[in-house]
């Protein structure tokens, strides 16, 4: 049995926040250019996407003897992104609770509180892009 990881009480609320804001945003505010990393806001709610789907898939997989083949989330359009990164929060947060001590990432096997840092540091990222 594993044990239950504890889910940094900030996270749901930040990814709240985070969603919040790209669902209420106007389509020539998600569309507008940024500077940084990120192309615009939409494409930063894209980026979070990702992060997140690779994170629940890493926590899900965690037993595989080999890194797991990754799935991309689709690229939706602007005025979906904030739906998409609803849902995809809803799974990382609904597996995380469960995860094994040692989780797959891109970049190999990590401990669970390592993925967890950078989905925090990520969702902390997008939110000051938006």
């Amino acid at each position: 049995m594993r044990a239950v990881a504890a889910v940094p009480s900030s996270l749901a609320h930040d990814l709240d926040g985070v969603v919040k804001t790209l669902r209420t945003a106007p389509a020539g505010r998600l569309r507008v250019r940024l500077l940084g990393p990120f192309h615009s806001r939409a494409d930063a709610g894209r980026a979070l996407a990702r992060i997140l789907a690779i994170a629940a898939q890493g926590i899900e997989d965690a037993d595989q003897p080999a890194m797991p083949g990754w799935r991309e989330p689709p690229v939706l359009a602007d005025l979906a992104v904030g739906d998409q990164v609803r849902v995809l929060a809803h799974d990382f947060l609904a597996v995380l609770p469960s995860a094994a001590s040692v989780v797959w990432t891109p970049s190999g096997r990590v401990p669970r509180a390592e993925l967890v840092r950078d989905v925090v540091s990520s969702v902390a990222e997008v939110a000051g892009f938006l």
